[in-house]
């Protein structure tokens, strides 16, 4: 009998050990995940302010940068753009169908709006061009920044980091009953 519940011991032990290591390993891959993000969004979000401002200064003749500064910043944003390497790290740590790459994906779609907006504006679209703008930073991008930067800060949390994990699951066996083997659409034959 000793012998028996030595080994349940040992075995409840072991299970929590594990447990502890995943975890352990989720703050640490999370907590560099959010660093990067963070850092993405706010490189992004301050280069567009730069240009909303370049261009303010350009329209009404006083040059605040040059062109040379604005066409690198430009780049810059381009390259933010079309990075997918920020959101593979969100979508490998948090999950394909997780909430956190979900609303990361907005924001830079909606980030992504204000570059072709600042493209197409000349001289005499632009106090319509950046009244636009304005809005979209004060309705869509500000909030969604806000809920996306706190919801990747609290998923560093051990409970939350369970929480997601179930939430996940559920998501990828939801999508695993959808492709049901005798599904026609779903074979290959």
């Amino acid at each position: 009998m000793n012998l028996l519940s030595g080994f349940i011991g040992a075995l409840i032990a072991t299970v929590i050990t594990i447990i502890y290591l995943y975890i352990s390993e989720q703050v640490r891959k999370r907590s560099e995940v959010v660093l990067d993000v963070v850092g993405h969004i706010d490189e992004f979000y301050h280069l567009i302010q730069e240009v909303v401002v370049y261009k303010d200064s350009l329209f009404k003749q006083e040059e605040t940068m040059t062109v040379e500064e604005h066409q690198s910043m430009q780049r810059r944003i381009n390259v933010l753009i079309k990075s997918f390497s920020i959101i593979a790290k969100v979508g490998l740590v948090y999950g394909e169908y997780s909430m956190e790459l979900s609303k990361f994906s907005q924001l830079m779609n909606v980030l992504g709006k204000i570059p072709t907006l600042l493209r197409k504006a000349d001289k005499d679209t632009w106090k319509n061009d950046y009244k636009k703008i304005m809005v979209e930073f004060e309705n869509e991008i500000d909030p969604l920044k806000h809920v996306v930067q706190i919801d990747l800060l609290r998923s560093t949390n051990p409970v939350q980091i369970i929480k997601s994990n179930i939430y996940n699951l559920t998501q990828i066996l939801k999508k695993e009953s959808k492709n049901d083997p005798g599904d026609s659409k779903t074979w290959c034959v």
